[in-house]
């Protein structure tokens, strides 16, 4: 048996606890070296008749969990999760977009993220409106990136909550 043994139960919430440990790791940027083994991710595999076994396998492809980076895969994973019912997709496939460079695309899926209630989803889009955006040219906007930030920061979202220092303490 397999660390995550457990996966052979049919039923969302019984991949909630992997779902969390693996976005827990790919933002701590530890070693993921192993961490799915063969046998977890064939599970998962099998189970991609629901929303959040799809996810994790976008995870796993779109950082290279124990296996070739794969963002083409990691997307149809994210699609399938969101199609499944799974809203937490939209910000990977917005972080996807992002790295495409297809900036139009990227926000399109930050703003559904937002829209599903994804406190992370929130806090990269008023990153964008905070910062980036003036990469394309634009003005910050610090109104939008601030109700974003508070939105993430009253769902207990602790990065939320340091960007409003921050912008607090820079007079923002």
């Amino acid at each position: 048996m397999g660390i995550f043994g457990w996966l052979s139960k049919e039923s969302e919430e019984d991949y909630i606890d992997l779902l969390a440990k693996t976005e827990h790791l790919i933002k701590q940027n530890d070693d993921f070296y192993g961490f799915i083994l063969e046998g977890e991710r064939a599970k998962l595999e099998g189970a991609t008749h629901l929303s959040v076994p799809n996810l994790i396998l976008g995870l796993i492809y779109l950082v290279g969990i124990n296996v070739s980076r794969n963002p083409n895969k990691a997307a149809n994973y994210f699609n399938r999760s969101i199609e499944l019912g799974t809203g937490f997709a939209y910000k990977y496939l917005g972080a996807l977009e992002g790295q495409r460079n297809n900036r139009k695309k990227s926000l399109e899926y930050l703003e559904k993220g937002v829209s599903f209630g994804d406190p992370d989803a929130m806090l990269m889009l008023g990153y964008y409106y905070a910062y980036e955006i003036t990469l394309e040219g634009g003005q910050p906007d610090n109104k939008k990136a601030r109700v974003l930030y508070q939105k993430a920061a009253n769902m207990g979202h602790e990065g939320a909550k340091q960007n409003i220092a921050y912008m607090d303490e820079d007079g923002r």
